[in-house]
Formats: C-alpha cells, sequence, structure tokens
C-alpha cells in the first residue's frame, strides 16, 4: 500500500492499531515498513503524548529499528535531542512519503532545532549513519505496511 493513495487519518488509523492495548510495561509494538528499498522495524508515535516523549532515555536501538512520528497534517516539523542519549538521524517524508531531507542530531541538544524544509507529515528518527548506509536520498519513498 502506497502512502501517497491514503489520506492522513487512515494512515492514522492503521497504524495506531499498533498501539491499541499497550502500555508501558509491555514490549515494545515493532511495524515493519520500507524507505525505498530498505526495512525497518519501527515504534509508532500517533499521539501528542508518543510524540512528546519520543526516544527520551533510550540507550540503544538495534540497527534497523527506530521511530516513525506520525502529525494529523502536514506542518514545519521542529525536533531536538532533550534526554536522548543517543545520536540519530531524522528524516522528514511529506505527504507522499517522499524523502525532503534527511540529517544528525547530536545526542542531550535541547537547544539546537532540527526542522524540515518544507510541510512535512512523517519524520523518521535511525540510528546515526542509517540514512547513509542504506544508501537513502532525497526523493526515497516512505512505505508503510498494508
Amino acid at each position: 500500500m502506497r502512502i501517497d493513495n491514503l489520506k492522513p487519518f487512515q494512515i492514522v488509523l492503521i497504524v495506531s492499531f499498533c498501539l491499541t492495548g499497550c502500555d508501558k510495561n509491555e514490549t515494545i509494538e515493532l511495524t515493519p515498513i520500507r524507505v525505498g528499498e530498505t526495512q525497518a522495524f519501527v515504534e509508532i508515535a500517533a499521539t501528542d503524548e508518543a510524540r512528546q516523549t519520543g526516544l527520551m532515555q533510550r540507550r540503544s536501538m538495534n540497527l534497523n529499528e527506530g521511530m516513525l512520528f506520525i502529525f494529523s497534517k502536514p506542518k514545519i516539523l521542529r525536533f531536538w535531542t532533550k534526554n536522548t542519549p543517543l545520536t540519530l538521524d531524522i528524516g522528514f517524508f511529506d505527504e507522499r512519503g517522499v524523502l525532503l531531507k534527511y540529517l544528525t542530531m547530536e545526542p542531550e541538544d535541547e537547544r539546537t532545532i532540527h526542522q524540515s524544509p518544507e510541510p512535512a507529515l512523517y519524520a523518521l528518527e535511525m540510528n546515526e549513519g542509517w540514512f547513509e548506509s542504506n544508501r537513502i536520498a532525497v526523493g526515497s519513498r516512505l512505505i508503510l505496511p498494508h
């Protein structure tokens, strides 16, 4: 299923299914996605609370794991790494799932604001170097599961 065929609210409904019944004591639910030809497994942050918490306090992530932030409508997205001890790459995707830009965010940096170059609907946080090592470039497509 391609993102450009779905409305934002449909995407939120699909991925929020993964959050149903989850609480802080349960195992983290990972959803498989693709960026270009590369598969990743992500936590979904589709609520205000999940987006605000993000990857705070996380000390490590497996190689192809990360967090996908989903917003209700495209807007300029702003991120920082307050209380996040990991160095992260972040990619910003528009409503069609097209990668607009990716960059590296240094750990524990609440002063530097990293923002999308234009309105975006998705932000994908992965380990430092993930986009480059997987040869994911601007224009690559984000593909969510069926």
